[in-house]
């Protein structure tokens, strides 16, 4: 727009061109804006080129799902949007300069001006977009924007007030399906309650963000008090309130994050790559989204209640022991053979404990911890090693057992005051 408008004022105001700001005639100016534009197209095309190399190579050296956040960055966007801006903006200047011979002597003196600055700005730009693209590129970089995502997610995930292990029983009056086959993204259960009304009773989420579903099968059972009039109309509302979609993304799917991080751990862990470092960062990352997990006390893997006027919403909940086995799992099978890695995943474990102190609640959870220690423990010590592994190994797990001696003991203090008040 301004390549378009400021010429034009320019032309208005001053016909006769103030070459004076440039001391440039029509020749020179087209030389100077096409070198110009000509010159950033060749730096963004070569920096693009770059750039698809770099990505292409992380994505081999970690996983293909990472590939999504040097897309979404933001310093890339910003800088092919402003070299593209600059050079429509120096095409469409371009074509206001006028010789003599066609028709009139004008030179866009403030807009060729513009161009320049634009010009060197975008050059800057770059010396930025370069140094960005490498520090996207670099393990700890990936893995702690992963981490740090996935924690936010955690941390906002709504804990209902009545959580149950088993599926509440409802008189279904409708199931809403999924109209096609795809992940699903995102829930709105406050577009279900507006599109049933008050007529609404019950609606059982029967998903969870990064589930899959293919066609038709149920995405939510409703149960209303009548009868819907237009019972085809009413699904169609209500499935506006699922967003299903080819690929899977983090959006109130903390699993997904989870489940990148492991991704990178375990190709790092293969025979092709063989870099434990790398685990073992990702490894220190997954015990901080763990000791998230741990603060929300989302100990039971079973179904949340929300109450909502005449209305209950019932949705699925993940409990503590599906984060655990969905970050130590297939780590537990390939650590056991570098011992650097399963005493990382024994300290792990034990930050994990750290996160709050013991309630009753939380037994279970704990319990999962050390026995999935003790697993990491006997499988590496199978393995042959060297005296300070062997040390290295056995110190972690000592740590995690005075952590769980010190907690049977507050349990015990804690019972025994109990006890005596009730007297």
């Amino acid at each position: 727009l301004m390549g378009v408008v400021v010429p034009l004022v320019e032309d208005h105001l001053a016909p006769s061109g103030a070459r004076a700001l440039l001391g440039a005639r029509p020749r020179g100016a087209r030389a100077l804006l096409s070198v110009a534009a000509g010159t950033l197209a060749t730096t963004l095309t070569i920096a693009l080129s770059m750039t698809m190399v770099t990505v292409q190579l992380a994505a081999s050296q970690y996983s293909s799902r990472v590939v999504g956040r040097f897309l979404s960055n933001r310093t890339t966007q910003y800088t092919v949007g402003a070299f593209l801006a600059t050079i429509a903006f120096l095409f469409l200047v371009l074509r206001s300069v006028r010789s003599p011979d066609e028709g009139g002597d004008f030179v866009p003196a403030v807009a060729t001006t513009f161009g320049l600055a634009f010009t060197l700005g975008c050059l800057a730009l770059l010396v930025l977009f370069v140094h960005a693209t490498m520090r996207s590129v670099q393990a700890a970089t990936i893995i702690a924007g992963i981490g740090v995502e996935t924690i936010r997610i955690l941390e906002g995930a709504r804990r209902g007030a009545e959580v149950r292990t088993s599926r509440p029983a409802v008189r279904p009056s409708m199931v809403v399906s999924a109209p096609h086959a795809g992940y699903v993204r995102l829930v709105q259960p406050e577009v279900l309650l507006r599109a049933g009304g008050p007529g609404l009773r019950v609606v059982v989420l029967e998903v969870v963000p990064g589930e899959f579903r293919t066609a038709g099968e149920p995405l939510a059972t409703v149960e209303l008090a009548a009868p819907a009039a237009d019972p085809a109309a009413l699904e169609a509302q209500m499935r506006d309130a699922f967003v299903l979609g080819r690929e899977r993304t983090m959006e109130g799917d903390p699993l997904y994050g989870i489940r990148q991080l492991v991704d990178i751990a375990l190709r790092a862990l293969s025979p092709a790559v063989n870099d434990p470092t790398t685990a073992i960062m990702v490894i220190h990352e997954l015990a901080a989204v763990l000791r998230a997990a741990f603060r929300q006390e989302l100990w039971i893997n079973g179904w949340s209640l929300e109450r909502h006027d005449r209305c209950v919403v019932v949705r699925r909940q993940h409990g503590f022991s599906v984060y655990l086995t969905e970050a130590f799992g297939e780590l537990t099978r390939l650590g056991r053979e570098q011992p650097r890695v399963a005493t990382a995943l024994i300290e792990a474990l034990a930050r994990v404990l750290d996160a709050a102190p013991p309630q009753p609640e939380d037994r279970a959870a704990r319990d999962l911890c050390a026995e999935r220690a003790a697993l990491l423990h006997a499988l590496a010590s199978a393995y042959p090693l060297d005296p300070a592994e062997r040390e290295a190994l056995e110190h972690a797990l000592q740590r995690l057992r005075s952590q769980r001696e010190r907690e049977s003991l507050r349990r015990d203090v804690i019972g025994a005051v109990s006890a005596s008040s009730s007297m």
